[in-house]
């Protein structure tokens, strides 16, 4: 499967239009510290297993939750979130 890249949600709200993305909470190790990737996937629910770029490389994870942020509530530059690159 190709990598999947997470495309922005354009949704318009009272006249403007603001910018989401659908992020996938994964863990390296079982109750372990969560981190943040794009995932545009809509298949990709919790509890699912999905391969992602890790310090080691491509290493295979548990999603603990899935959710829309937006993109002006985002903790990071866009430039720093990496992507979910398959589902297992």
């Amino acid at each position: 499967m190709d990598k999947i890249r997470a495309l922005p949600i354009q949704r318009r709200e009272n006249g403007s239009v603001r910018t989401e993305r659908r992020i996938a909470v994964v863990c390296f190790s079982s109750g372990g510290k969560g981190y943040d990737y794009f995932c545009d996937d809509d298949s990709v629910q919790e509890g699912d297993r999905v391969i992602v770029e890790g310090y080691d490389g491509e290493t295979e994870v548990e999603v603990v939750e899935t959710t829309i942020r937006r993109e002006s509530e985002l903790a990071l530059p866009l430039k720093r979130y990496k992507y979910v690159l398959r589902k297992v």
